[in-house]
Formats: C-alpha cells, structure tokens, sequence
C-alpha cells in the first residue's frame, strides 16, 4: 500500500488530479467530437435557471452551519454542477456536453476527498 506522508505527498496527489483533469477533458472531447463552447453563468433553460437558483439560494442560507468553509465550497460545486450537468443531459442528449461538466464534478469530489482525508 502507498504510505502518503506530508505535504509532499498531497502536493503529488493534487498534481495528479490536475493531470487527470486535462487528459481526460482532451480525451472526451476528441471522442465525443465536443466543440468548445462559452462559459455560460445561468442555466440555458428556465428549469435550468430555476433549479441553479434554488441551490445558491439554499447554500447561502447553510454557509453558517458549516464548521470547514472548503469542504462547503467543494460540496457546493459539486451539488451545482452536478445539477447543471444533469440538465444539460436531460435537455440535450446528442452534444455530450454533459460529459465534460460531469468529468469536472468528478475531478472536484475527488479532490474534496482528497482535501478531507489528507489535510482535515
């Protein structure tokens, strides 16, 4: 079993997230032949927007209960952006851009687990 000890260590693993996000984000695009699209802030549909709302919403209603504001931040990211990628699989099923906002969501739970068990 790999022994992860220090700073060292984390700083490896949050170099291998980051290496996994960029070949994976290249790799599905050059699978799924995904073009490049704007960031866009809100949702493209009313559900979308409505439901990206109502997270915000909740968060900052919660953002004093929580003792550890990263692991809020990282939990946060991944509720919103996990939500977007399912709508943007509900309502678009052929572009697979939802795959790419899906990779993203796995690459920050990752990260948030990494941050929990090595750092907390």
């Amino acid at each position: 079993m790999i022994e992860i000890q220090g700073q060292e260590g984390v700083l490896v693993i949050i170099v291998l997230l980051f290496i996994y996000a960029f070949v994976s984000f290249g790799w599905l695009r050059k699978k799924y032949k995904i073009e490049k699209e704007g960031f866009y802030l809100f949702g493209k549909t009313k559900g979308q927007r409505f439901g990206e709302s109502i997270i915000i919403v909740i968060a900052f209603m919660s953002i004093f209960v929580w003792q550890s504001p990263i692991m809020f931040l990282f939990l946060l990211y991944t509720l919103f952006f996990g939500f977007r990628s399912f709508m943007e699989w509900k309502n678009n099923k052929d572009n697979k851009v939802y795959l790419l906002t899906l990779n993203n969501v796995l690459m920050v739970a990752m990260f948030s687990v990494v941050y929990y068990f090595l750092l907390m």
